[in-house]
């Protein structure tokens, strides 16, 4: 089980990782993959701004989409 972050952390996390901001909408910022690194979508990554704490199936997600963009989950939890 992860532990607990939030959207500051989790923005955080991805920017570290190698992902660009690429823009922001009212409640989500959307994050465009490092290069080499694409996801079977071939989309970008968008996170929900404003939150202090996900919900712990929010927090899979989360993982899990990152996942899928190549990365494992080591190197993701090493950032969070």
């Amino acid at each position: 089980m992860t532990k607990a972050f939030g959207s500051k952390k989790l923005t955080k996390c991805v920017e570290k990782l190698g992902f660009v901001y690429q823009r922001a909408s009212s409640s989500h910022a959307i994050y465009k993959p490092p290069k080499g690194k694409e996801n079977a979508q071939h989309r970008s990554l968008p996170i929900q701004l404003g939150k202090k704490s996900y919900n712990p199936n929010g927090r899979a997600r989360y993982i899990s989409e990152i996942k899928s963009y190549g990365f494992t989950k080591k190197e993701i939890e090493k950032y969070l």
